[in-house]
């Protein structure tokens, strides 16, 4: 993030660069201003990963606690305080809340009344609200920081004087008036896909980006799924020869590690198979389930022993090799890389396309094929109709069928 530095109210501070709000970066620098009481709920940054995030379903440890058999109350209490209320929402989302938490108590240190933070006062939250139409924030943003503030009350026991719904009707109001217009997102069709499978692989990041775009598009995966599996998560020829299961140990929408097992099959052309392509990467980064895979005494952790299945690379080209460590995963913007890369080469405008389009494109084509909606959800794993954010018609066409039916 882009910073800059500033002083106000004798005060020199670093300042986001990228805020649409004037937004202090390290709230701390405001500390004096603040009561020695209030520097928790007001300045404190959320916590990173807790050790029960860690642990994710291993054996948990905790310093000097769970081991311990003369252990106090006190101690005991004080530790599931620190792993268990903190884990209620991911990371992602804790410094999402973070970041608008900032912008809120950088808005009131501006108009000298940081103090009204928190608890907050109605009118610090309606002169909030209106700095952000005042600054164009979008009405999808509205949604963000009004669940920082809501958030930030309950993790710090704060009473908030402004009912919660009574906020809410605010924020709807504001979205009302300002609408909340779909982003345009584009989807990876079959034909992309095609295309993109049938290009020469010359390097060995070629076959990776191959086995990644494949793999997440016919099996629908969200971009959070592709950098969790690990190697042993892929299950060869588990419903016959030429069949792959993945072991989607997690999902968003599955907070209880249900689990999922999305399938794919070979392909009749063989330049077009996923499992192919998956296989073909395996090879060449060297890549194998372990001797000591701890997936099946911990089905719903990651194996340290076999480790993920995409990573980061030393180099680029014939160069092309895993990091040592197995649990060094690509990110969001590998994926972003290795798709755009791809299309890139099939003469495709590659920077409209995100790794969402691959989830995208799988539900779509699937639509198209009227695959019956159960099974779609079953590889997906939509439980509700939210798979509808994703389809696409795959022909334009069947748009006017509705016209058309009255025969005119």
């Amino acid at each position: 993030m882009a910073s800059a530095k500033a002083s106000v109210h004798g005060l020199s501070l670093r300042w986001s660069a990228d805020s649409y709000t004037p937004t202090i970066l390290d709230l701390w620098g405001i500390k004096s201003l603040v009561p020695v009481h209030l520097w928790g709920p007001i300045l404190q940054l959320p916590p990173g990963l807790t050790a029960l995030e860690i642990a994710a379903g291993k054996p948990l440890v905790v310093d000097d606690v769970a081991g311990a058999a003369g252990a106090s109350l006190d101690s005991m209490a004080a530790a599931f305080d620190e792993l268990v209320p903190h884990a209620v929402s991911a990371v992602k989302t804790r410094a999402s809340y973070w970041a608008a938490w900032k912008c809120f108590v950088s808005f009131l240190f501006m108009k000298g009344s940081v103090l009204e933070a928190f608890p907050a006062s109605e009118r610090a939250i309606w002169a909030f609200l209106l700095q952000l139409l005042l600054c164009g924030y979008s009405g999808a943003t509205f949604d963000k920081f009004y669940s920082a503030i809501i958030e930030r009350h309950k993790e710090w026991d704060g009473f908030l004087p402004i009912p919660p719904a009574k906020f809410r009707i605010w924020v709807k109001t504001v979205q009302a008036q300002l609408g909340i217009p779909k982003k345009q997102k584009f989807t990876l069709t079959a034909h992309h896909l095609r295309a993109m499978m049938l290009l020469e692989t010359v390097t060995k990041v070629q076959v990776s980006d191959k086995a990644l775009v494949s793999l997440g598009t016919i099996f629908a995966l969200r971009p959070s799924e592709i950098i969790a599996l690990d190697v042993c998560d892929l299950l060869f020829d588990l419903d016959g020869p030429g069949t792959l299961a993945l072991e989607i140990l997690k999902r968003k929408n599955d907070k209880e590690k249900r689990g999922l097992r999305p399938r794919g099959c070979k392909a009749n052309d063989a330049r077009l198979c996923v499992i192919g392509a998956i296989q073909a990467y395996l090879k060449v980064a060297g890549l194998s389930v372990s001797v000591n895979c701890t997936k099946k005494r911990w089905t719903r952790s990651k194996c340290d022993a076999c480790g993920r299945l995409f990573r980061k690379t030393h180099g680029f080209g014939n160069a092309f090799r895993p990091t040592e460590h197995p649990a060094h995963a690509i990110d969001r913007d590998l994926i972003s890389k290795a798709l755009r890369s791809l299309l890139a080469r099939t003469g495709v405008e590659a920077s409209v396309f995100t790794p969402v389009s691959m989830r995208r494109g799988g539900i779509s084509t699937a639509i198209a094929a009227n695959v019956p909606e159960e099974v779609r959800k079953l590889q997906s794993g939509h439980k509700s109709d939210s798979w509808e954010e994703y389809a696409e018609l795959a022909d334009i066409k069947m748009l006017y069928a509705f016209s058309k039916a009255f025969n005119f």
